[in-house]
């Protein structure tokens, strides 16, 4: 390996779960407390929150996939929420109006996959397999039984052969559809919908948050109501926030599964990379281990350790430093630097050199996140450009003061929802997104840490130095 040339984007490879190899990923996916939840099939309704770039995608792929080595019967089906709802005009329905809509586009999204799975396509794609009056006829029947009755009733329509009857389909052994029978028959299958990115194009308003909300709803209910159907879905943290007025919100508690930045999974994950890419390259299997044989593994790709803070660090110390701990972040200042160093090992430098390009992004990523919670989040960043890092709280206050709020006041957006009255929001609302950490008691500490950090006793008296995230602070200039 020392003499190799080192394809750095094959061992970090997509940034996205869902453009992920399915053996890649499997390879490097890290079990969590509660993941066991998501295969396990007397879990009816979950859904996996999170921030941005924190796994919720993975964890939900990752579930396909187990489900799928099963042999058995199940019918897996992944989706994206807006082909779900479709391109139907939400402003106009009420919230019980948008969860009977929800109930049956879920139960026709199944009709399909059933149909699919015995070589029916329905050639029309404004069929509809369910209406929305039958839905209150499913309850405590088996999913795919009763909506392989209604595959072969659109079949015989499609076919012209409403007279057949469903005998004389069983009587026919060489019909296609003897399959759709068994589906039809059949009480122990499962089908696993899987609903990834129901948030992603949303904003704070409410019908964005009637729209969603009323998904989380209609799914839950639909998924206890009838017999073999599973339903994974995933929310942003943020997003999720914005619901907290949602009716059902404290129902669906019980079925959050959260995943929390954690340091160790996150080294964990690029260990795994690494490993999976050392096998598959030199052909030897060397059963890696973490922790056991991190300095091994890691020293195979990066210079390590790295001349860091006035001494040394472990190369994944810095590469967390940097990136801001999430490992999808990680995972592209990895492919970044790996640009700068060729083949070669990651070097310190190579990774100050990726960072004014990575910053760059990683401010459109947070901009992209969290613009619902305020539409000027980018302006309100880029007021610190060729400031300082470090600022007490009355210094950051004043920052912001002087160098936006004044230039802005008139025309300064909503803030989580609340009308600016002053500049402290703005300061406390850069501490949630993570543009800055605090630092205290010898100790950095981000939002997720301690939401309450910014106003409490401390920080009211200046106790507390706020910094940025390292990850903007070449791009922006900053005088470090």
């Amino acid at each position: 390996m020392e003499n190799m040339k080192i394809n750095h984007r094959k061992i970090f490879g997509a940034d996205a779960a869902e453009y992920e190899d399915e053996e890649k990923l499997s390879s490097y996916f890290v079990i969590q407390n509660e993941f066991e939840r998501f295969t396990d099939s007397d879990e009816k309704f979950l859904i996996v929150k999170a921030k941005k770039g924190m796994g919720k995608s993975s964890l939900l792929r990752h579930t396909s996939i187990e489900i799928k080595k099963k042999e058995n019967t199940d019918i897996v089906i992944e989706i994206k929420g807006n082909e779900l709802l479709g391109l139907i005009e939400t402003k106009s329905l009420d919230n019980n109006q948008l969860e009977n809509l929800w109930k049956k586009n879920i139960c026709n999204r199944i009709c399909i996959e059933i149909g699919k799975n015995i070589g029916f396509a329905a050639t029309d794609t404004s069929i509809n397999f369910v209406e929305s009056a039958e839905l209150e006829g499913f309850k405590e029947k088996n999913i795919i039984s009763i909506l392989a009755k209604n595959v072969i009733r659109i079949f015989k329509i499609q076919n012209g052969t409403e007279k057949i009857s469903d005998t004389e389909i069983r009587e026919d052994l060489k019909s296609p559809h003897q399959q759709l029978i068994r589906y039809q028959e059949s009480k122990d299958s499962n089908v696993w919908l899987i609903v990834d990115d129901i948030d992603a194009k949303f904003q704070d308003d409410e019908n964005n948050r009637i729209v969603v909300s009323s998904f989380f709803s209609a799914a839950c209910a639909i998924a206890h109501s009838v017999y073999g159907l599973k339903i994974r879905s995933s929310v942003r943290s943020d997003v999720w926030t914005s619901l907290r007025n949602i009716e059902d919100q404290d129902k669906l508690r019980d079925f959050i599964v959260d995943i929390h930045q954690n340091d160790a999974i996150s080294e964990e994950i690029i260990f795994n990379k690494i490993s999976a890419y050392l096998k598959k390259t030199t052909g030897i299997d060397a059963h890696y281990k973490y922790p056991r044989d991190k300095i091994n593994v890691i020293s195979k790709v990066f210079e390590n350790p790295m001349n860091w803070n006035k001494g040394s660090a472990n190369a994944l110390i810095v590469l967390k430093v940097l990136a801001g701990g999430r490992p999808r972040w990680m995972g592209q200042l990895c492919k970044e630097a790996g640009k700068k160093a060729g083949g070669n090992k990651i070097t310190l430098q190579d990774f100050i050199s990726a960072m004014p390009n990575f910053g760059r992004d990683k401010i459109s990523d947070i901009e992209k996140e969290h613009k619902h919670q305020f539409d000027q989040i980018n302006s309100l960043i880029n007021s610190f450009r060729a400031g300082s890092k470090d600022y007490t709280r009355h210094k950051l206050i004043q920052r912001i003061e002087n160098f936006y709020t004044t230039k802005n006041k008139s025309k300064i957006s909503k803030i989580n929802g609340a009308p600016f009255k002053a500049s402290e929001q703005l300061a406390k609302f850069l501490f949630e997104v993570e543009f800055f950490v605090a630092f205290a008691n010898n100790d950095y500490i981000n939002f997720e840490q301690s939401p309450d950090l910014f106003d409490s006793p401390e920080s009211l008296s200046n106790t507390i130095k706020w910094t940025i995230n390292s990850s903007y602070r070449n791009y922006l200039n900053i005088n470090q």
